[in-house]
């Protein structure tokens, strides 16, 4: 039966040719605008079958108002997915969903006024006239029933067109379903909804209330103003403080009341793991949301501000997110993917301006992230690898950025701390350093900078060589900031005189594995 069926001569006409021209139109369109390159062409053949599917149920409604009315629901649709992809690259996520749940009057007219280009305008009125004759002429029923199985066959293959690593028979298979999976998240369709599904899931996990489990706190400390700067994607290995041969770190260098701690090592090599060890007091390998840092600083009676330059929600930044909507104050000034990290500057002025003199202001890098031409305004160095030149730059921009949060904080007789949430790791292609860790552990994505200025001392720059995993790093704030508490170890914190190297104590969480593992000593 299925053979018979398969080897059926397929009947043509002129309808039928137009129709499957007009929706690849579409289909494929979509996929090439919102930059997916070779995989453009599986998302294609996706979107035409989904599309096809759309208009040909569409094309059974005998009520003619309904008919044409879900008609032009439907190609407002595809004209703001397509839009959106010829304007950003990149087809509807999880984040610009967040953006149309959250957005307020000023972001919502901002996002149409992006809408007003002319070919924006044609794409419309050609993606309207092809759905009004797909609708009208469509022919599903003579359609050649082997395209159903190219399509399939196209999809199945996108599942093994890249290299895996194959560990076993199992692993092959999963790595062929998790790229058909990928795929079918880029459909026109599905990725709204997908995207829409994950932001409720997601904002749930965030918004969901977290129990403050510290108890009876001391404050030992004077009243003070405490910056802690976060970084994002910097390497140790790229700033020349700490002996990399381009000067990345200039400032750093010559900048009063510095200390630098040549050591340090990032919980994991990836953001969503690693900020929240380093803001929670870790139990074995897993943060302790319920042993928050902004929670402790409640207690202590700190005014907290979260102002961020990353996403509220995302895949990345969701754990994230749940302690910083703990803040008194937070604001996430992101609106796309290429606000330079000086943006949070007149926050910043605000948050000092603002009454109290007892208060921890967290400012939240976009840093080094790829695309890294995205994250400085300028280009420090030149060679013929452009990629490691724009990631330089990156962080020299970084290193200007703390000295000017300095130069504000100085005002107020402050302290900053800085540090990044993880490195990256190096390979031999394009863009030369990625996220992420090794199958063989490269240590490299662990090493972090970790700079502490007080912008009341005069004294020149110093560096302290000794090994800190900051999984422990709430210790340090803690102790940073005048807190102590019975769940709080001064012998973990880095600044403290009773600070001791535990052996025990010298792994990482590994992402590949889910689990932790052994990091001896880091490269120096």
């Amino acid at each position: 039966m299925l053979r018979c069926w398969l080897l059926k001569k397929p009947k043509f006409n002129l309808n039928n040719i137009i129709f499957y021209l007009l929706l690849s139109s579409i289909g494929f369109g979509y996929a090439f605008y919102s930059n997916l390159h070779l995989r453009f062409f599986f998302v294609g053949v996706c979107n035409t079958l989904v599309i096809a599917g759309l208009f040909y149920l569409i094309n059974t409604i005998r009520f003619r108002v309904l008919k044409y009315f879900l008609l032009l629901i439907i190609t407002l649709f595809i004209f703001f997915s397509f839009s959106h992809a010829v304007i950003y690259k990149n087809t509807f996520s999880f984040a610009e969903i967040a953006s149309i749940f959250e957005t307020n009057s000023n972001e919502a007219r901002e996002f149409f006024q992006s809408f007003k280009s002319p070919i924006l305008v044609y794409i419309f009125t050609i993606l309207f006239v092809i759905s009004f004759f797909i609708s009208k002429y469509g022919d599903f029923k003579n359609s050649p029933k082997f395209i159903l199985v190219f399509s399939l066959s196209l999809l199945l293959a996108n599942g093994f067109r890249d290299k895996i690593i194959i560990k076993s028979f199992n692993d092959y298979f999963a790595g062929c379903f998790n790229r058909i999976e990928m795929t079918l998240k880029k459909i026109i369709v599905f990725d709204f909804v997908i995207g829409t599904g994950t932001y409720l899931k997601e904002a749930y996990y965030v918004k969901k209330s977290i129990e403050n489990q510290w108890g009876k706190i001391n404050y030992s400390g004077k009243n003070g103003i405490y910056i802690v700067v976060i970084g994002e994607s910097a390497s140790k290995s790229h700033m020349s403080v700490y002996g990399y041969s381009r000067l990345t770190t200039p400032y750093l260098e010559k900048m009063k009341g510095v200390t630098i701690i040549d050591g340090a090592i990032s919980p994991a090599a990836i953001t969503r793991e690693s900020i929240p060890r380093f803001l929670t007091l870790n139990q074995e390998n897993i943060p302790n949301y319920s042993l928050n840092i902004i929670h402790l600083l409640h207690n202590a009676g700190f005014k907290t501000y979260w102002i961020s330059n990353q996403e509220f929600y995302g895949n990345y930044s969701n754990s994230t997110s749940k302690i910083a909507n703990l803040a008194q104050n937070k604001m996430f000034v992101r609106d796309d993917n290429n606000n330079f990290d000086e943006i949070l500057l007149p926050y910043l002025d605000k948050a000092l301006q603002d009454t109290g003199t007892k208060k921890v202001i967290f400012l939240h890098l976009m840093g080094s992230h790829q695309i890294f031409q995205h994250r400085t305004p300028y280009r420090y160095f030149f060679s013929e690898n452009e990629s490691i030149d724009y990631y330089d730059s990156s962080i020299r921009y970084t290193d200007l950025l703390l000295k000017k949060i300095t130069d504000k904080v100085k005002n107020y007789g402050g302290k900053i701390v800085y540090f990044s949430d993880h490195g990256l790791r190096p390979i031999k292609e394009s863009p030369y350093l990625i996220h992420g860790p090794s199958f063989s552990l490269d240590k490299r994505p662990y090493e972090i900078p970790l700079v502490f200025i007080d912008t009341n001392s005069d004294k020149a720059p110093i560096i302290v060589k000794k090994d800190y995993y900051l999984r422990n790093f709430i210790h340090t704030l803690a102790d940073w900031t005048g807190i102590e508490n019975e769940k709080l170890n001064l012998k973990l914190s880095i600044i403290n005189k009773q600070y001791q190297d535990l052996p025990s104590e010298n792994f990482v969480y590994d992402i590949i594995n889910n689990s932790k593992v052994s990091f001896d000593k880091p490269s120096r």
